[in-house]
């Protein structure tokens, strides 16, 4: 890859829970971006970006016109939709695009046990192709996938940790193990880091965490913003039997998603052997990342108590 700084980025999916604070985090670091944005779509977006452009998902010429000039491309897009990311993919190739990070953001998918749940199933399969397509002969496009584990704001929201509304928790495998956590905005800080080292994290995997972060200690800061621990109902299960039960929900409806897909989550968060803490190993001192201390876990906490929502408003 040339070593020519990335400046020109193009963000797909800019209006939605990690494209938002991904824009914002892009243009604080003083790239120049352009959003692309469905025809249909009514987002508004900040006047520092530098352009927004209205594209067909569905057509290679259109997606390749609006890429034209581009460093980078990052794809905040939904990793259930193949079709659209790989067509962002060959577009950006045969825009001359020098650098996508697609919607990898997550769960390490590099772990074979991890491969093989099938919620991954299209992200893997985006994986293998955009990694196929920029080992091809002719094509300077290089790829960097990140991974950063549970969004913690998300993880909050979707009382994925806990039911702050209801005051219940389960905790997985005894909950005392330190887990990777990222909030959605420091993902974003993430990426910066990543465009801004590029030469480092071409053709790689990056592993990024806000906080490595035990179950039971967001409990117990859970419990304080909410005026102690009485009150609150507390249980244990096991991750992988919590897999398995998703598993019986999939085989038996695969389109009742909300019904098995946390469950797989929780497997590949907090299950032995998957993601937890990516092994003590990230690459946040590469990309100068600063991490997040317990007292913004709190804050996530306090705001999702006061407002309903643990995500900050942008």
């Amino acid at each position: 890859m040339s070593s020519s700084p990335i400046q020109k980025v193009a963000l797909a999916g800019a209006s939605g829970l990690l494209g938002t604070p991904m824009l914002h985090a892009l243009l604080d670091a003083g790239f120049t971006v352009t959003v692309l944005t469905r025809h249909s779509s009514t987002a508004t977006f900040p006047s520092s970006v530098a352009k927004v452009v209205h594209v067909n998902y569905e057509k290679l010429e259109d997606l390749t016109q609006a890429l034209q000039g581009q460093d980078a491309l990052v794809s905040t897009l939904t990793t259930f939709s193949i079709s659209t990311q790989e067509l962002l993919i060959d577009a950006a190739i045969a825009a001359g695009v020098k650098r996508f990070l697609p919607s990898e953001f997550g769960s390490d998918v590099s772990i074979p046990a991890l491969r093989a749940m099938p919620m991954y199933k299209d992200k893997i399969e985006i994986d293998e192709y955009l990694r196929s397509r920029c080992a091809e002969q002719g094509v300077h496009m290089t790829w960097t996938a990140v991974y950063c584990s549970c969004f913690l704001d998300w993880g909050i929201d979707n009382k994925f940790y806990l039911n702050l509304q209801e005051k219940k928790c389960t905790l997985y495998d005894g909950g005392d193990f330190p887990t990777a956590t990222s909030p959605t905005d420091w993902v974003g800080e993430a990426v910066v880091g990543v465009l801004r080292h590029a030469d480092e994290t071409a053709n790689r995997e990056v592993r990024v965490s806000g906080i490595d972060i035990s179950q039971r200690e967001i409990l117990s800061i859970a419990q304080e913003v909410t005026g102690g621990a009485e009150g609150w109902t507390v249980t244990e299960a096991s991750a992988q039997s919590t897999y398995d039960k998703s598993m019986e929900v999939f085989e038996k409806n695969p389109s009742n998603v909300w019904g098995w897909v946390m469950g797989m989550l929780v497997q590949g968060i907090f299950g032995k052997g998957f993601t937890r803490d990516f092994g003590g190993k990230t690459d946040n001192e590469l990309l100068g990342l600063r991490r997040v201390k317990k007292e913004q876990v709190r804050e996530y906490l306090e705001r999702a108590v006061r407002t309903g929502k643990a995500s900050k408003t942008f």
